[in-house]
């Protein structure tokens, strides 16, 4: 996705849906070039300039801001509000990690791309979950053993408690799942991503906390919403039933 602040710093017009409209394959073994195919090479060769520009100008000029501490991100939101004023998309942080040369902005990055990924992976598990929740599942699973009902928002508003928790265990708690998790989905992804490959020392530097509050920031999860001490007992119950 091209960012309006960088288009609009560009010394060359670029169409609003330059890269919509520019295919997979743009050539196959056709010799015979059209005035669409025209247009579609120079769609392409404009988006080629751009990115270029993008790499050797315009990271530059944010990363050297950032190795010679005139700006210092503090937040993830922060770090991506910087990124979107210089017209620069998230997905360049695994670049921005590999030429940053101070710790502090290449750490800044990693956890991150991290908590990025870690946010993707939560919002498709929970999407899958959601579907799975038939109405015959909510109508038995809505009972307490009381014989009173939870309402269909008190209903998810606990299961999807449950769910934030489930993930938060798997993705920094400490277990064999976690593990596999990382090594097996997270990390794989964040390369697949990112463009950049995580080594072991880069992980073990990562604060818990960092990536909790990175977590919580990205997907507008409060921890108010997580945890209620006056519904624990309630959820225990709710726990024990389902």
């Amino acid at each position: 996705m091209l960012r309006p602040e960088l288009v609009s710093g560009y010394n060359k017009p670029i169409k609003a849906d330059l890269k919509k409209k520019i295919p997979g394959q743009l050539l196959k073994n056709d010799y015979h070039i059209n005035v669409k195919d025209s247009e579609e090479i120079q769609d392409l060769e404009d988006l080629a300039h751009l990115s270029q520009y993008l790499q050797q100008e315009v990271i530059p000029v944010l990363v050297k801001e950032f190795d010679d501490l005139k700006t210092i991100p503090v937040s993830s939101r922060q770090l991506e509000s910087i990124f979107h004023s210089y017209g620069i998309n998230m997905r360049y942080l695994g670049y921005v990690a590999s030429i940053a040369s101070q710790h502090h902005i290449k750490v800044i990055c990693i956890c991150n791309m991290i908590a990025r990924t870690a946010k993707n992976i939560f919002n498709e598990q929970v999407a899958r979950q959601i579907l799975q929740e038939s109405d015959a599942t909510t109508s038995r699973a809505s009972e307490r053993s009381d014989g009173a009902g939870y309402s269909q928002e008190e209903y998810f508003d606990i299961k999807s408690r449950k769910w934030i928790i489930d993930f938060l265990n798997l993705f920094l708690g400490k277990s064999e799942e976690k593990e596999e998790f990382w090594h097996e989905v997270l990390l794989p992804r964040v390369a697949q991503y990112f463009n950049y490959l995580l080594e072991d020392l880069h992980v073990t530097e990562l604060q818990g906390n960092a990536l909790y509050f990175s977590f919580l920031d990205l997907t507008g999860v409060k921890e108010s919403s997580i945890y209620k001490p006056s519904d624990w007992s309630s959820m225990l119950e709710f726990y024990h039933n389902n």
